[in-house]
């Protein structure tokens, strides 16, 4: 079951707002930069359409059965019956972006395997442990940023890992 009755907590949700807008005036003022630098327009587009890629975020959360609290949320958009927080909607913009723009640049140079993998691995680790601080180290029993709900099969630090590849007792 959908969790609807959570409340969003209004502490973590004010800090993931001002990170998240943090994070969006920079990869913004980057991504200017980098569009003035290179007389061309292709950093501007790539953060534009990552932020445009928001409307993916309420498919890919059905699938994972993840749930971001609604009530008492600051809404970003409503998409397919789903609300998204603002935070994520400004997320979208730089998390999405981050990685195209540090290859637009380093193609200059070329990329090592050795640069590749340790900027996807420290990527991973960010991303893990975005989701762990966020489903549960702001979690509370009224509610938390976002919800995994449903049995899901591969659980690390109790925040499911590969959620589309669920067991048969999760598809109803």
């Amino acid at each position: 079951m959908v969790p609807v009755t959570k409340i969003m907590p209004s502490g973590a949700q004010t800090i993931f707002i001002i990170g998240s807008s943090v994070g969006f005036v920079l990869i913004w003022a980057y991504a200017i930069r980098e569009s003035l630098r290179r007389r061309d327009w292709i950093p501007v587009l790539v953060v534009a359409g990552c932020g445009l890629a928001i409307f993916y975020e309420p498919l890919g959360d059905q699938m994972a059965h993840v749930y971001y609290t609604e009530r008492s949320q600051i809404s970003w958009i409503d998409a397919f019956g789903r609300h998204i927080p603002l935070f994520i909607g400004l997320l979208y913009f730089w998390y999405m972006s981050v990685g195209a723009m540090w290859l637009l640049r380093a193609k200059r140079d070329g990329v090592t395997a050795r640069a590749w993998w340790t900027r996807w691995a420290g990527f991973l680790c960010f991303a893990l442990g975005l989701e762990m601080l966020s489903a549960k180290g702001f979690s509370y029993p009224n509610g938390a940023p976002w919800i995994y709900y449903g049995h899901q099969a591969f659980m690390v630090l109790g925040v499911p890992i590969c959620t589309p590849w669920r067991d048969r007792k999760s598809v109803v």
